[in-house]
């Protein structure tokens, strides 16, 4: 093998390295995960669990095709609480809407997490409850209460 095609495939070989290496450093997988604490002062709904006050963890479970299953573990008591599972939503505006969005409190019942955006990012979760009528009303839900 020649010289000059010993140096061109050496050159290439850095070359992929060095560009796979740079996207491995940018796809930060905290990020990726959303990894987020937060603190509730009453009770919320998250998907068909019925969350009391305390504070929670809550991650994107990962996965390369749809990341819009939450994982929730309990800060306060050390354990895992469960999981829920939404649809991918997309915004255009990264500087609104960061963080949690919840649903109006109807009828006495406890507000109940609709959109969860990661701060910067264009994508998030939506979450879907079958019991919740067109007005924005809910009705009777079933729901698991964690502690």
């Amino acid at each position: 093998m020649s010289s000059i095609k010993k140096i061109v495939i050496a050159v290439s070989i850095v070359f992929l390295v060095s560009a796979f290496a740079t996207s491995v450093k940018a796809y930060n997988m905290d990020d990726a995960n959303w990894k987020t604490r937060v603190t509730f002062e009453e009770y919320y709904q998250v998907g068909d669990l019925m969350l009391t006050p305390g504070t929670y963890q809550f991650t994107l479970v990962p996965g390369l095709v749809s990341r819009s299953v939450i994982r929730i573990y309990s800060v306060d008591n050390r354990r895992w609480v469960g999981m829920v599972q939404g649809i991918n939503d997309y915004r255009i505006d990264t500087s609104r809407m960061s963080g949690f969005t919840f649903t109006r409190d109807a009828n006495g019942m406890p507000r109940a997490l609709e959109y969860w955006f990661y701060p910067g990012w264009t994508r998030g979760v939506k979450l879907i409850y079958p019991w919740k009528h067109a007005s924005g009303t809910q009705s009777a839900s079933i729901t698991r209460t964690v502690k």
